[in-house]
């Protein structure tokens, strides 16, 4: 059979018979997609020949989701125009897109190659500076500004990278709007209400909202490097990110800013008169939403990590890093990285870095106790004091 094959396959290449040539070639031309941002993308394409066409799907996978499959329609002159939902179906800001055709034909089935777009705010029009390092782009009309950003941004990376020796991975991509609500309606259901910068790690992207004003250049200083820093924190744990607790992720973060934030001390502090300070436990996975108890929760992984950084040093942060890289939970990769608990690391560093005496500290978990104790010892007391004596005879 094999010999009778081999004859076959000779007889049809020496008379040039080609059995493609004799199938219908279906191409899809003229591919286009444009979108206003956070509304729809409108995909236009053209099937030739429209003919022997049974179904058509369009593809579309944003950078690092899953892909959805959306079923199109076409004219009899071959024609497709699409309208995707963006309200319903939100793509990843500031992500690339990639999207093709699916054609299933009377022939067979036939997927075209792939194409894409960058989904960038088209809302407002951009000034762009580039080097390789950095693309940036900014609202405005200020060309020195740019140029500032590029400068502060180097000094930023040089900061993060002095408390993590981690490569990052060019170019860094920063979008800088003029305010925090264009910056937050950019970022519908992810950003909150408070948030003045985003991240986004896999994608390389950093968004910063920086108003005009005296300290324009002073919040550069604070927010590039604290953005920069969770681009790093990425490119060491990869898929794992979303694993590092949130008081690391922050923490880290927070201590490469040029300028860490001076109210940070005072809520510390006022926190800690209170007794409202949060358990370290209870900022592993998801800081408060509301922006008092988030900006205490911002304040107490500073500064928790601070300690953390000065007592076992920047190698000491990369291993634990790598503790949830491997998959440990908050409280296992603090033992296993540091070899010390959660909250015996917590109690060191609330006397070492919050003043908080020891002693006090356990008089005060005893104070319900002692309080018990007293009442037992007193009661007994004041009942034999209470009590009526019996009058004495005289002599």
């Amino acid at each position: 059979m094999q010999a009778g094959a081999l004859i076959f396959i000779l007889i049809f290449n020496l008379f040039g018979i080609n059995f493609q040539a004799s199938s219908v070639q279906f191409e899809v031309r003229d591919v286009v997609a444009f979108y206003t941002y956070g509304k729809n993308v409108t995909f236009q394409a053209r099937i030739n020949p429209p003919t022997g066409v049974e179904a058509v799907d369009l593809m579309i996978q944003p950078e690092g989701q899953t892909t959805r499959i959306e079923p199109v329609s076409w004219t009899t002159s071959g024609e497709i125009l699409f309208d995707y939902d963006l309200v319903a179906h939100p793509l990843r800001p500031f992500g690339r897109t990639y999207y093709w055709f699916r054609l299933v034909t009377d022939g067979g089935e036939i997927t075209t190659p792939s194409y894409w777009f960058d989904y960038v705010d088209n809302r407002f029009t951009w000034q762009k500076l580039t080097n390789e390092y950095f693309e940036i782009q900014w609202q405005g009309e200020d060309r020195t500004f740019g140029q500032q950003v590029q400068n502060i941004a180097t000094t930023a990376l040089d900061s993060a990278q002095k408390v993590l020796p981690i490569a990052p991975p060019l170019p860094l991509k920063i979008f800088i709007y003029a305010n925090a609500e264009d910056l937050q309606s950019a970022l519908p259901g992810i950003a909150e209400t408070w948030a003045a910068g985003h991240a986004s790690p896999d994608l390389k992207v950093i968004l910063l909202s920086i108003a005009e004003g005296p300290e324009r250049s002073l919040e550069l200083e604070r927010q590039l490097p604290h953005e920069i820093m969770h681009i790093l924190e990425y490119e060491l744990v990869g898929s794992q990110y979303g694993n590092v607790p949130v008081w690391l992720r922050e923490g880290i973060a927070s201590i490469a800013e040029l300028y860490p934030n001076a109210d940070y001390a005072r809520v510390l502090e006022t926190a800690q008169q209170k007794d409202s300070l949060i358990a370290m436990e209870n900022l592993c996975s998801a800081f408060p939403r509301d922006a008092g108890s988030a900006f205490l929760a911002y304040a107490q992984s500073t500064s928790f990590v601070r300690y953390i950084y000065q007592t076992y040093g920047s190698t000491a942060l990369v291993n634990l890093l790598r503790q949830y890289q491997l998959g440990l939970g908050c409280k296992e990769g603090v033992q296993t990285g540091l070899g010390i608990s959660l909250s015996e690391l917590e109690n060191d560093w609330r006397v070492d870095s919050l003043s908080v005496s020891p002693v006090a500290k356990a008089m005060k978990s005893l104070s319900p106790y002692l309080f018990v104790a007293l009442l037992v010892l007193l009661v007994p007391l004041v009942l034999a004091f209470a009590r009526p004596r019996a009058e004495e005879k005289p002599v």
